[in-house]
């Protein structure tokens, strides 16, 4: 790491990243002068919703990602998570992106929605006045022609073909009975209270207006945390995770059904929501892995985000690609099963003029391969081996959205255009977030939880060692035994096999330690300073009773030891509890209560030897305490006065800023320093 980035985490003088926005710009351009030189009118806007959609998904999948992490109350993702909130902070850029699509389709200038448009468009102006009784007559029979456009694709290829310039041999041509027109037209005529212009227009601008809100929101909360490293910051943004994430559930599962799935108006799928959202949580997830690899290994990060974190986010990462493949097959199976001929207007599609070969492409590229190459441990934890897979995984979802869109606009050929369109998208989006990532700390510097992200377990150097003596030739051993074992999955034969026993590692062991240690908890029979210590671990103070329940009266609104009393105290005066008021030092037995109510003991230690993240209390009154900066002062009782009130003005050397900001009444702080002097005097 630089001089400039050891404290504050920032890009600093880094060439690469303190102008890595300059090359999106300029692919930007390119791609916008591409797509508009080669791209007819009909074509470009296919593209453009091409392009901007991929866009949106990254950009939700962050919000997806922030708010998941703020409601479970998560600390192994703090230091990964600025990366996140960066992308999410995207949001209101995204939404200028769209609004001229937006616009185009309300005024009527953009046709990618003309059949459902179409079929709206008497309801919407049939009470109008100057209309004439001829014009509205022609205008529902131009809606009814085009009424038969997916129910050709249902029946029979010759539509597709037709439309993609391919010629149609006039006995495969299909045709439509009046019977099957008016069905379609039935369907349709059922969806015109919600598909219709102005509708969709209002509810995609109150789609980009609620992600907007959310996304800079939390991204303004966690920035104005890294000034002032108040909690409460972390306290609101947890109380509001849950409703925030309802809301953008919702909005998410619409804005697919307007933006995708009504490009085919007739076709429906109430899983469909869930499948875009399974493509973004892989793509954020991906992305999350790339950006972090690379301020890693730049060291501009340090160990912050180290290989914990990666293989942390690697196997999140195999999950959604699991799930993604789980819910397309579900919505696959279920229409095949049914085989209503509606239904199936949308897979017939992209069943013919050359779609197949990206339906395979998806199976095998976006499931079957990372499930293959990425379901060993050794490979989730080699870095450049998880690398490429993120590349490949980013890759096969934008070939995901694209088979969402392009099939609507004729038969698969990739043209300049929809290239141009996505690098004019995402060149803009992304030039923004190259930028913004070098004018932020790229931690979340003020979050109570970071130093628990920091000090994630590590392994050994022997267990390293190991790790990167098996990549060499993970890959091959890989996929020489997963490829058998796949194919008898596929074949029914290999379900319900057995995991192979295997010799004991060292992840075991720490599992076992582990287990004990909760055990030991849950009994009662571990020590109070190793009870506090793991008190983190911790779901709810009630569940441990090795640990005294001594709440404070803003702990009950608390989770998490990082957080207790770090809430202004309430006023009013602050008094002796009464159990303390017959002990032979009221003040000690007050201080000793509140460094077990407040969280202290969960840092330090009181017992001379155990090595904890803060330094150890045993015999601090009256030592010598060296500091950061060859400083060298004695520990009398201004000293510890000054570090309960002021955590961060005179740190000890070989610790870090761990403990948070606290507003301790002066009464508590003096309570605080008598039980410290009890613990005895240094020499």
């Amino acid at each position: 790491m630089t001089e400039a980035t050891k404290t504050d985490y920032r890009v600093g003088n880094d060439a690469f990243w303190k102008r890595g926005w300059l090359a999106p710009l300029v692919i930007a351009i390119a791609g916008l002068l591409l797509a508009v030189a080669t791209a007819g009118p009909d074509r470009f806007w296919y593209a453009y919703l091409f392009g901007l959609f991929t866009t949106v998904t990254f950009m939700l999948g962050g919000i997806f990602l922030v708010l998941v992490q703020f409601l479970t109350a998560s600390h192994w993702g703090v230091s990964s998570r600025r990366i996140v909130e960066v992308i999410m902070s995207g949001a209101p850029l995204v939404a200028i992106l769209a609004l001229p699509f937006i616009a185009g389709v309300a005024l009527g200038k953009i046709n990618v929605y003309d059949e459902w448009q179409s079929a709206a468009a008497p309801a919407e102006h049939g009470d109008q006045q100057g209309g004439s009784a001829a014009e509205s007559e022609a205008t529902g029979e131009h809606s009814m022609l085009d009424l038969g456009a997916s129910v050709a694709h249902a029946q029979g290829p010759g539509h597709a073909q037709a439309e993609s310039g391919g010629e149609v041999a006039p006995e495969e041509e299909h045709a439509h009975t009046p019977q099957e027109v008016d069905l379609h037209h039935e369907i349709l005529s059922e969806k015109v209270a919600y598909l219709n212009t102005r509708g969709w227009a209002v509810r995609g601008i109150a789609y980009l207006l609620l992600w907007c809100l959310i996304a800079l929101a939390y991204f303004r909360w966690s920035r104005r945390q890294d000034e002032d490293h108040d909690p409460r910051h972390t306290l609101r943004m947890q109380s509001l995770a849950a409703p925030s994430l309802l809301l953008f559930a919702g909005t998410l599962t619409f804005a697919a059904f307007d933006w995708l799935m009504s490009l085919e108006p007739t076709w429906f799928s109430t899983i469909f929501g869930v499948i875009i959202f399974s493509g973004s949580a892989v793509s954020i997830l991906a992305l999350t892995i790339l950006i972090g690899l690379s301020l890693h290994k730049r060291g501009l990060v340090g160990e912050a985000i180290n290989v914990e974190h990666f293989h942390d986010l690697g196997k999140l990462m195999f999950g959604f690609v699991c799930f993604w493949a789980y819910v397309q097959f579900s919505q696959w199976m279920l229409i095949w099963y049914a085989g209503l001929p509606e239904e199936a207007t949308w897979f017939h599609k992209r069943w013919e003029a050359g779609w197949p070969f990206v339906g395979y492409l998806l199976i095998f590229g976006h499931f079957v391969a990372p499930f293959l190459l990425l379901i060993s441990r050794v490979q989730k934890r080699a870095l450049r081996w998880l690398q490429a897979m993120c590349f490949w995984v980013i890759f096969m979802h934008i070939v995901d959205i694209y088979w969402f869109v392009m099939p609507q606009a004729g038969g698969f050929r990739v043209q300049p255009a929809d290239v141009g369109a996505l690098l004019f998208v995402g060149g803009v989006f992304f030039a923004y977030v190259f930028w913004q990532l070098g004018r932020v700390p790229l931690l979340p510097v003020g979050d109570p939880r970071l130093q628990r992200s920091l000090t994630t377990i590590k392994y050994t150097e022997r267990a390293r060692m190991s790790t990167k003596q098996k990549t060499r030739v993970a890959p091959v051993r890989v996929l020489l035994i997963a490829l058998p074992l796949s194919v008898l999955t596929v074949s029914g034969l290999g379900c319900g096999q057995a995991e192979s026993p295997r010799a004991p590692s060292s992840d075991d062991e720490r599992d076992i330690v582990l287990r004990e240690q909760e055990t030991e908890l849950q009994d009662g029979t571990m020590p109070l300073a190793q009870a506090m210590a793991e008190l983190s671990r911790a779901k709810t103070r009630d569940a441990f009773p090795a640990i005294a329940a001594e709440p404070s009266e803003d702990e009950s609104a608390l989770n998490g030891w990082s957080f207790k009393a770090a809430v202004a105290a309430a006023p009013g005066e602050v008094t002796i509890p009464p159990d303390c008021a017959g002990a032979a030092d009221p003040m000690v037995c007050w201080g000793q209560k509140l460094s077990n109510s407040k969280g202290c003991r969960a840092c330090h230690s009181i017992d001379g030897v155990k090595e904890q993240p803060c330094p150890n209390w045993k015999g601090v009154f009256g030592s010598e305490q060296h500091l950061v900066g060859g400083q060298t002062v004695m520990a009398d009782e201004a000293y510890l006065t000054n570090s309960i009130v002021n955590s961060w003005d005179q740190i000890v050397d070989g610790y870090g800023k761990t403990m948070p900001a606290y507003n301790f009444p002066d009464k508590e702080v003096q309570a605080l320093v008598a039980y410290l002097k009890s613990l005895g005097e240094g020499g």
